[in-house]
């Protein structure tokens, strides 16, 4: 399902279902009666059942990608409204697999739900009487009489891909967390929104060495990745780095039927590398898969006309690598054959920061903040343009508390072990890295295998001393195809090798001033020299970064800087913004886009 709606006011519901008419999305079906309204619809090209009715009343709906018993569509649902009647949320979330909001209606109440990670946006309005939930923000604030945003919230949600807590941009929505549920009761009309009982981690680690550990995950990851395979086609977003390589690993050990897909673009904005190509051709080669280069150019900087239409399309959601019109093609059916299903490498718990390796016995919850106060090219506290530093800060620290408590992870203002930082540091990092999932499942069905918490999980828990220099993940991959083992690697900063005696990887060509102030940050300074030394790092890599511009990066730089200083907000929250990079830009000016074509206040 591409999105739904449910709500308590019938002009609500109108005004959602025009918003998705102009959209060209195809409804689905209804769920109606004198208390609820709603709406849900099919996603843009595969037309999977996501409205099933359980009864004379009852129903389930979906929105994003569930996976149940093997199964999409119809079954799956029902599999799973039946598993809900039994046993509740919490049977359903650790039975589940994907990202997903599901809206449950059981006698004469509606019970709504995401993933247990909250990877798939659900979005809600409580005030009063009235109330509104759905999958799409711009839907929700549609649903406003009187839109009122908080223009700090809008920044960092726009610097930083989104805000870490409950609340958005938009005065009156909030975003649920997957630790939450909404819970209504259509005979007297009330909304709540509550916690979810918590249930039992999926393994321990009291395991004596790197081999048990990796034994005990490879047989859970093994478990996830027969469901993914027993549901069809597979198409997988493959680059040369270890996250898309450890889920080709996972779908080759389960014999999927799959292919490898690479998109080339023609700006900084999506991220394209042709050590990446290389690489995912190789290893389409070597076992013999299909490949299909994928065409993610485009002709940005966009006007102001083609970005309202965009966003009158797609909504918030359409900024993924600055809305490339071939790319928007891609997922609008330019993939052949269509998938049944799309996988991609992002996930927190293997990332390239490497939190586990710094060498400090206590985090302030200061030291927390300040490592999230960044954003891509730059931080927050260094950035020449970025005017009310304070302001930001504040609200970046409030909102960081806010998705501490909902992942109920204590996190004490004097300091917290390496252990709970790194668990805070990577539970924030969600958020930001399901962008590009809740995109793609607006099209078809889109999962990112180690983001669920089935896979997250235990990967959090995982001894520190296996996880050094991605010892664990190249075992892991080693223990599912240890042919991908004989690839060559590109990974973060440029080439690298594995050591085939310690399973470690090692970079031959890295950049030395950057891979010096970077392991002098992590490693070796106490935390009251590392945020300088980081600052010097990130200053060295905006100035290569400078250098690197192509002719249409200058030409974002140049038309959107001057497009968001001539914005009132823009003008509010810079002295300058042509210190961002072509993709940060990009996203601000879409933000900015969103809010002026709905109409706003302060």
């Amino acid at each position: 399902m591409s999105r739904w709606h449910l709500t308590s006011s019938e002009n609500a519901d109108r005004e959602a279902r025009s918003v998705c008419q102009r959209a060209n999305l195809r409804p689905s079906g209804q769920m109606s009666d004198a208390n609820c309204h709603g709406q849900a619809y099919l996603k843009r090209i595969v037309a999977t059942a996501n409205l099933i009715k359980c009864g004379e009343n009852d129903w389930i709906c979906s929105a994003g990608t569930i996976i149940y018993n093997g199964r999409l569509g119809e079954e799956a649902l029902r599999d799973c409204y039946a598993d809900f009647v039994k046993a509740g949320i919490s049977a359903v979330q650790s039975k589940a697999i994907g990202h997903y909001a599901l809206a449950i209606r059981r006698n004469n109440e509606i019970m709504i739900f995401t993933d247990p990670q909250g990877a798939l946006n659900l979005y809600y309005i409580g005030t009063g009487s009235f109330w509104f939930a759905s999958n799409s923000l711009y839907v929700c604030a549609s649903a406003l009489s009187h839109r009122k945003i908080d223009a700090t919230k809008l920044l960092v949600t726009a610097l930083q891909s989104s805000l870490p807590g409950e609340d958005t941009f938009y005065s009156d929505i909030k975003r649920l967390f997957g630790t939450q549920l909404i819970q209504i009761d259509l005979g007297d009309g009330t909304f709540r929104v509550e916690r979810i009982p918590k249930s039992d981690s999926v393994l321990s680690w009291g395991l004596p060495s790197i081999q048990d550990a990796i034994d005990q995950y490879k047989q859970e990851v093994r478990a996830v990745f027969a469901e993914l395979a027993a549901v069809g086609p597979i198409g997988l977003f493959g680059t040369g780095g270890m996250d898309s390589r450890t889920i080709l690993a996972g779908l080759l050990d389960r014999q999927a039927l799959l292919q490898l897909m690479y998109g080339i673009g023609n700006s900084r904005l999506t991220d394209y590398d042709s050590n990446d190509l290389d690489v995912a051709q190789s290893v389409a080669k070597l076992y013999n898969l299909p490949f299909q280069q994928l065409d993610w150019s485009g002709n940005q900087p966009h006007s102001e006309e083609t970005l309202q239409e965009f966003f009158r399309t797609y909504g918030f959601s359409y900024e993924i690598y600055g809305a490339p019109e071939s790319f928007l093609r891609t997922f609008n059916g330019g993939i052949s054959p269509y998938p049944k299903l799309l996988l991609g490498g992002y996930c927190p718990a293997f990332t390239n920061a490497k939190p586990w390796e710094f060498n400090q016995a206590s985090f302030t919850f200061d030291d927390l903040i300040d490592d999230g106060m960044h954003y891509q090219g730059g931080t927050v506290e260094k950035s020449p343009g970025i005017v009310d530093k304070a302001a930001y800060r504040s609200v970046f620290a409030s909102e960081v508390k806010t998705s501490l408590r909902c992942a109920e992870i204590a996190y004490p203002d004097d300091g917290a072990s390496l252990e709970t930082f790194v668990k805070a540091k990577l539970s924030l990092y969600i958020r930001p890295e399901s962008r590009f999932l809740n995109f793609a499942n607006e099209f078809g069905h889109y999962i990112a295998p180690f983001l669920m918490k089935r896979l997250y999980d235990p990967l959090l828990s995982v001894p520190f001393k296996y996880r050094a220099k991605d010892e664990f993940q190249l075992r892991l991959i080693h223990a599912l195809a240890p042919g991908l083992m004989e690839v060559p690697l590109h990974s973060g900063w440029g080439p690298a090798r594995i050591d085939r005696d310690t399973f470690r990887l090692i970079r031959d060509r890295v950049d030395q001033k950057k891979s010096l102030v970077r392991r002098i940050a992590n490693v070796v300074l106490p935390s009251v020299l590392r945020r300088p030394a980081r600052n010097i790092y990130s200053r060295l890599g905006n100035k290569q970064a400078a250098a690197k511009l192509t002719d249409r990066d200058s030409a974002i730089v140049e038309a959107y800087s001057r497009q968001v200083m001539s914005d009132p907000l823009g003008q509010r929250w810079f002295s300058s913004a042509s210190e961002f990079t072509p993709k940060i830009l990009a996203r601000i000016r879409h933000y900015l886009v969103g809010v002026n074509t709905l109409g706003y206040s302060e």
